[in-house]
């Protein structure tokens, strides 16, 4: 009969150890110090990923100047696909360049509209915005452009015309470019 007696007396004694268990760890939670974390680590001063390069990464049209600084576009004729866009190319004079074909060595227009073309290196496209026209000086001449090698080249750029008295214009006159 003595194992009846024992057993609550065993359940006691656990218990109370447990007990004693629980609050020793409290008491080590509540009442150690908080440790000292270090300082957090200061950002490093890499620069900054190039937003126009990534999204030429992922196909996006753009990064013009980026791509090829030294194109600047003059003008175009949008005509599907007899189109052509006028361009200078570095500090030489502008040319007009037909759609597929090179404006520079690897460099070639693929796309015109009416206010940018699209040009093509390497499977890299970037776009070209198209300057808006100036207004028409009453008088002015119109040099005629020159075709040679299959390439339409346009004038040079003229100095100031000489103000010569003209009778006043009559309403605009229709220009139609010669051997198109």
């Amino acid at each position: 009969m003595t194992t009846t007696r024992s057993t609550p007396l065993l359940v006691h004694v656990a218990g109370a150890a447990l007990a004693s268990a629980i609050a020793a760890y409290w008491a080590m939670r509540v009442f150690t110090p908080m440790p000292v974390l270090p300082a957090a680590p200061q950002p490093s001063q890499t620069p900054l990923p190039d937003a126009a390069l990534a999204g030429r990464m992922f196909g996006a049209l753009g990064g013009g100047p980026a791509l090829l600084p030294e194109i600047r576009v003059s003008g175009v004729f949008a005509a599907g696909p007899d189109s052509s866009a006028v361009i200078a190319v570095g500090g030489r004079a502008p040319r007009a360049v037909l759609l597929g074909q090179e404006v520079a060595p690897g460099v070639r227009l693929v796309a015109v509209r009416a206010d940018r073309v699209v040009l093509e290196r390497a499977g890299v496209r970037a776009e070209f915005a198209v300057p808006p026209l100036a207004a028409a000086q009453p008088g002015g001449a119109l040099a005629p452009f020159h075709r040679r090698d299959g390439v339409l080249t346009a004038p040079e750029e003229a100095t100031a015309p000489t103000a010569a008295p003209q009778a006043p214009s009559q309403g605009f006159r229709q220009f139609r470019p010669r051997g198109m």
